[in-house]
């Protein structure tokens, strides 16, 4: 049971015992005579001590004359005790017998934190020499209102019994009960009074407003950082995403995956787009576009379409998206990975970086495996150089749209710019559109003097390369033997 609790059980007699002997007091502190009830000198003793707390208070009331009405709580002085200095102890002592009336009287009193800014540091006010408000009433509410008294308690009823006593746990009750009184304060109140002796600010973290405030701050400054994260993030998404300038992608709409193999052509391209339900013609699109300036590569001003720039990789796509997204997607890579040194490269070897593209897209039709690549471009440059036409049957397939079945006789003797076995030189324009891989070795073609390249008999994707035409038709013999051998379809690779 606290201390507050045993409170409810004093009885009437013991409440009506402890009015009785604060009037007397109160009289014995007016001049008045006082039956002594018990017949002892116990009251002498008392006013002995209450004389003294006045004395000790000379000094202050003198300093501060000015008086005031008592609380309504007091029974008015009489008229010669208006005229009397009143002692800022017997205040001190009149607050403190105010709080034992709230502690009797008060429903239970709730027990809270300690109060980290001590209420005696608002008895600056007392020594103004105003009797009535020499307490300076911390909270006006009444029984149920909670006064500030200093430390670990809230007394329920301690209304307008403010800070003038600092209260060491706001009620008599119990061993735990120590009252502060200005009285017994003595020189503390002395600083106070005129002004110095601040009251300590509550420091954060520790419980009050400042605690709160610290913690508000830091909660804003946490969140104002997680809404920059997610702002980084989706930034991030929709960069990798989302689609370059002009394309409607955005990374928060359903995404689809348009895969583009190297060595495809825009027919190749369109159908995949048509098939991951892009819309649009591809093949409309892909014939010039602002995103790119083909003259800035070499490219003649007849440039029929964008072949060899549109750069096959893998691209996230809005679900039912615009092919025009994905082709200026396409360009934007292109630029990115084809940039000053291959054309630095593309001079050195006498050539356009147009023609270098050319090239390329034929090393990426011709070689399956990347350690041939290189060897393809030197065979290409090889017979640029001597003048010999480049017998690339990749070029053929280009022009008639032939890139699986075998080329009829017709097609192998038609006049087309596209036909290497008739015409010297590059085709006109890229068969295909290359990748990284491609555009590297045609930049950097293997320092070998090989002529011609044709298949392996063993079917597992090698070029086997000769210098001489004799060379040639002695592996062209044994790819052909291996062909009959399988039914006329590719040899099978029997490779682990």
């Amino acid at each position: 049971m606290s201390p507050f609790d045993r409170t409810e059980e004093r009885t009437a007699a013991q409440r009506e015992a402890a009015r009785q002997e604060r009037e007397r007091r109160r009289a014995r502190r007016r001049g008045e005579p006082v039956a002594d009830p018990s017949g002892s000198g116990g009251e002498e003793g008392l006013a002995g001590r209450d004389d003294g707390a006045e004395g000790t208070e000379g000094a202050d009331t003198a300093a501060q004359p000015a008086q005031a009405e008592l609380p309504a709580q007091a029974a008015a002085p009489s008229a010669a005790e208006e005229h009397r200095p009143v002692g800022q102890a017997t205040q001190a002592w009149d607050v403190a017998e105010h709080l034992q009336d709230a502690e009797r009287s008060a429903a239970p009193v709730e027990a809270i934190d300690p109060v980290e800014r001590p209420a005696a540091a608002e008895t600056r006010e007392a020594g103004s020499g105003k009797a009535g408000s020499a307490a300076k009433v911390a909270s006006a509410a009444g029984a149920g209102s909670a006064a500030k008294v200093g430390s670990a308690a809230k007394v329920g009823s301690a209304a307008r019994a403010g800070s003038a006593a600092k209260v060491g746990s706001a009620a008599r009750a119990g061993s735990a009960a120590r009252v502060r009184s200005a009285a017994k304060v003595g020189s503390a109140r002395a600083p106070l009074a005129s002004g110095r002796g601040k009251p300590p600010r509550s420091r954060p973290g520790r419980g009050g407003g400042d605690g709160h405030s610290f913690r508000a701050r830091a909660g804003a400054i946490g969140a104002l950082v997680l809404v920059a994260v997610a702002v980084w993030v989706v930034v991030m998404l929709i960069q990798h995403f989302g689609g370059s300038k002009g394309g409607n992608a955005t990374a928060l709409a359903p995404q689809v995956k348009v895969v583009i193999p190297e060595g495809m052509d825009r027919r190749q391209i369109a159908a995949i787009a048509r098939k991951d339900g892009l819309k649009g013609s591809y093949l409309q699109v892909s014939t010039a576009s602002s995103a790119l300036q083909p003259k800035r590569f070499g490219a003649p001003a007849n440039m029929p379409n964008l072949e060899g720039f549109l750069f096959p990789a893998t691209y996230q796509m809005p679900v039912h998206g615009n092919v025009k997204g994905l082709v200026e997607r396409q360009l934007e890579a292109f630029q990115e990975r084809f940039g000053e040194e291959q054309q630095k490269h593309a001079r050195a070897l006498g050539l356009t970086s147009y023609q270098l593209l050319i090239v390329a897209s034929m090393i990426e039709r011709e070689a399956y495996l990347s350690k041939d690549r290189p060897l393809v471009a030197a065979v290409i440059y090889n017979r640029l150089r001597l003048g010999i036409p480049l017998g690339i049957d990749s070029t053929i397939r280009y022009a008639f749209n032939n890139l699986t079945g075998p080329l009829t006789e017709t097609q192998l003797k038609a006049p087309s710019p596209y036909n290497t076995r008739l015409h010297k030189g590059l085709p006109p324009t890229p068969i295909s559109n290359p990748g990284i891989e491609a555009i590297e070795a045609a930049a950097h073609p293997a320092h070998a003097g090989y002529l011609y390249y044709v298949d392996g008999a063993d079917g597992c994707g090698d070029l086997v390369f000769s210098n001489t035409e004799a060379e040639f038709e002695h592996d062209k013999a044994a790819y052909d033997e291996a062909l009959a051998a399988n039914g006329g379809r590719p040899p099978t690779c029997k490779q682990r």
